[in-house]
């Protein structure tokens, strides 16, 4: 740098020409004595530049005749291990080499850890190869004077991965990882923010990364939070991982490659004693089960205070599953005191081979304004479960299929607004089903535009353990809805379109298309009082019954008000008529009775219907069917009343 030139102050205009002409030549002297920016001449040292342990920034290329690093001449250092690896004759000769100059602190190793030091040094920090070499590496000491010393505070990098440490003192006791020579670190976030493998995971599958998942989480709670990232590979959950007054995310690459291998349960986060402002997030990623129904996937626990203490949950891009077709996780998504969440995107998957595995691919429970949007769940005892005071829970655009229950709500203190929208649901007990434990109930529950099928077991082929009589949907709770609906039931069982329980009260069942329901198409229990059925279609239905007060029934189909029946009947090989009771409550007309052949009627050609009566039917054939044979029909009759 210049130095300040000494300058005569000049008092008047008088006999001041030689004290100009002085103060012009100091001020040239001074800046030839300064360093030139632009590189004009002159602008070299003429003596030595002392920084006074300053730094050097932004430095693209060092060019030097000798350079010392640590009071080492490390020219002489690299040119003294080259020349004793080239007077080697074989590797053993090169290894006594090597060994020796280990001795003497220049070995080939040492030459490899002195560039990594050199390298290190002058981007201020120590460099190993990659994170396995790093934790098995002798070399990097906290003893003073070596070529590969540290002290805390210090960096340490490694080349493959990108990652970087901090050095903590020899005497921490909350490192991260530590490496085999005894040097603690603590792991620095990168783009992506703490990396799973800078903690030392392994992902193979092979070993488990239970304690290493442990310890990251642990560090994020030390932090104040952050992102866990999962890149692609197999990680062995060996044991369950649990965590408490935890904000973060746990994000993957992608479920197709991050996968989580879980021997029973997975990941648990209890945050039900923290303050507010804890939110998790779980992205991008697939946990598979390789027990039998057995351990919860993924578990959340908010806070206990509702009220404007919310805890939060988001849940995308994720993929539960076993890890064939006889494995499942028993829940999947275990939540409770999740308010103002979100799950999108997420698909849930039992055991194909026995529903009974997975309890509950979803269950919710004691939670406000929970958003579940475009699942796809397959094979268990519910899709998705909700339970307690939950109030405000949507499923919208969802699939769920081979369950015994699609949703299932069991309030208790209430329980308010469920809403279940454009949803299809394939299931053998209930398509959506609203319960309570304490004569309350889930007031103001609306179910609209879903899609909903029986599918019994015995005939589908399909997992189930059990065929029941189905009820498409059970309302409990009152001002309720039931609408714009498709519910399908099947001939083979005695199936219950729409359900209004006792406390359902001023509660509706409109516009909906229900077919295949033989037992009732609507059914309002008693207590159900001032409910409305109107707007309904529908064939092969039962009737609308109520046992409840006020029920207000119009605008329906012709068809979807009847009473109905149907069965079997067989023409034995030496009669030509069979006499049918049709169990209806009046008499119903020919138009009204629909007989199908299930056989080739054996040597009979034409069938008929016939003598109809208030409590029976005949069929009739042209002919008997012969010796050994029989003819066999399925028959529906039913008597319509009009309700428009």
């Amino acid at each position: 740098m210049a130095k300040k030139p000494d300058v005569t102050t000049i008092a008047s205009g008088y006999y001041s020409r030689q004290a100009l002409n002085n103060n012009f030549t100091a001020l040239r002297d001074a800046f030839d004595n300064t360093l030139s920016r632009d590189g004009s001449t002159p602008n070299v040292m003429a003596a030595d530049l002392d920084l006074n342990n300053q730094d050097i920034l932004n430095v693209k290329n060092t060019y030097t005749t000798n350079l010392i690093l640590g009071g080492v001449d490390f020219n002489a250092s690299v040119a003294a291990s080259l020349a004793a690896a080239a007077s080697s004759a074989d590797d053993s000769a090169a290894s006594a080499v090597a060994s020796d100059l280990s001795a003497t602190g220049a070995s080939l190793s040492a030459t490899g850890a002195s560039l990594s030091a050199a390298q290190a040094a002058l981007y201020d920090g120590v460099w190993s190869e990659d994170v396995s070499s790093l934790l098995a590496d002798t070399i990097i000491t906290y003893t003073v004077g070596q070529p590969s010393s540290v002290v805390t505070g210090d960096y340490v990098l490694t080349r493959k991965e990108g990652f970087s440490y901090e050095v903590a003192a020899s005497g921490a006791t909350d490192q991260h990882v530590t490496t085999a020579g005894g040097v603690k670190l603590y792991v620095l976030p990168g783009g992506d923010g703490y990396n799973i493998l800078a903690f030392g995971a392994d992902r193979s599958g092979a070993v488990s990364a239970s304690t290493v998942i442990q310890a990251a989480l642990s560090n994020l709670k030390v932090v104040g939070g952050g992102v866990l990232y999962f890149p692609r590979g197999s990680y062995l959950v060996g044991a369950n991982v649990l965590q408490t007054n935890l904000s973060c995310t746990i994000q993957g690459e992608g479920p197709e490659v991050t996968k989580l291998l879980c021997n029973g349960t997975g990941i648990s986060i209890n945050n039900s004693t923290a303050g507010i402002g804890l939110s998790v997030v779980v992205r991008d990623m697939s946990f598979i089960s390789q027990t039998a129904g057995t351990g919860n996937a993924l578990t959340v626990v908010g806070t206990s205070v509702r009220t404007l203490n919310r805890a939060q949950f988001s849940a995308s891009g994720l993929v539960f599953r076993g890890q064939d077709d006889d494995t499942a996780f028993d829940r999947c998504l275990n939540l409770s005191q999740v308010s103002d969440s979100k799950i999108s995107n997420v698909a849930l998957v039992g055991a194909r081979n026995s529903w009974a595995f997975m309890s509950r691919a979803i269950s919710v429970s004691t939670s406000v304004d929970v958003v579940i949007d475009s699942i796809r769940a397959y094979w268990g005892s519910s899709g998705v479960y909700s339970a307690g005071d939950t109030e405000g829970l949507t499923l919208s655009n969802s699939h769920l299929v081979g369950f015994e229950i699609g949703f299932e709500h069991i309030a208790t203190g209430g329980g308010a607004m469920q809403q279940i929208h454009n949803c299809h649901m394939n299931t053998n007990q209930f398509g959506v089903k609203m319960t309570d434990t304490d004569g309350i109930g889930s007031r103001q529950s609306n179910v609209s535009n879903n899609y909903l099928i029986h599918n019994v077991p015995s005939s589908s082929g399909i997992g189930g353990l059990t065929d029941y009589n189905w009820t498409g949907i059970q309302m409990n709770g009152d001002s309720s809805k039931a609408s714009d609906n498709i519910i399908g039931g099947s001939l083979l069982m005695s199936d219950t379109g729409i359900t209004m329980s006792g406390v359902c009260t001023q509660s509706s069942a409109s516009t909906n298309n229900i077919v295949g329901c033989s037992n009732r198409a609507i059914l309002f229990l008693a207590g159900a009082n001032d409910g409305a059925a109107f707007g309904n279609v529908g064939i092969s239905s039962g009737i609308v019954v109520t046992s409840a007060l006020r029920t207000r029934i119009h605008g329906n189909s012709k068809e979807i008000w009847s009473d109905e029946y149907h069965g079997g009947a067989t023409v034995i090989e030496s009669a030509s008529t069979v006499v049918v009771t049709h169990n209806l409550s009046g008499t119903p007309t020919l138009a009204d009775i629909f007989v199908t052949p299930r056989n080739n009627m054996g040597l009979a050609a034409k069938f008929w219907v016939s003598a109809v009566t208030a409590t029976t039917f005949t069929i009739s054939l042209d002919r008997t069917p012969g010796s050994g044979a029989t003819a066999q029909f399925s028959w529906l009759a039913k008597i319509s009343k009009s309700n428009v």
